[in-house]
């Protein structure tokens, strides 16, 4: 069972697609729950922010860690087609080793933007970015 199973939704890149579009940079809190927290209940938001978590679901055609990087480098946000395509094991036919947890981030984002596959973690089965198709639900 997937995430898509229950929604039927697509996977987006955006935070917000799927949650109400929501837009997560734009929540404040009062100011008397910001002098509750000393000032510092939000950070300012960073348009060049640039991260990529470290853990991710392993079931077939489960969507890669959560990232975030400046529309600088990756521009449209992408989905994941957690259908295709397959991905070879180790030692299969076309197997493409996956990349290091502490892959350069300018590296992940190119194979973001270029719509890459079956490179994301290590034990994908199945899945990669697309620019194609549906889009957010939400």
């Amino acid at each position: 069972q997937s995430y898509q199973d229950y929604t039927g939704s697509a996977y987006s890149a955006a935070s917000a697609c799927g949650q109400v579009r929501q837009s997560y940079q734009d929540y404040t809190c009062s100011a008397e729950e910001d002098a509750l927290a000393g000032g510092q209940m939000a950070c300012p938001m960073d348009p060049n922010m640039e991260l990529r978590a470290h853990t991710q679901a392993q079931w077939y055609g489960a969507p890669p860690k959560m990232f975030c990087a400046p529309k600088s480098k990756v521009p449209h946000a992408p989905r994941w087609n957690y259908a295709g395509p397959w991905c070879a094991p180790p030692g299969g036919w076309n197997h493409q080793a996956p990349f290091d947890d502490d892959v350069p981030l300018d590296d992940y984002f190119a194979y973001v933007k270029k719509g890459g596959s079956c490179k994301d973690y290590t034990g994908i089965k199945a899945g990669g970015w697309t620019y194609s198709g549906e889009g957010c639900t939400g």
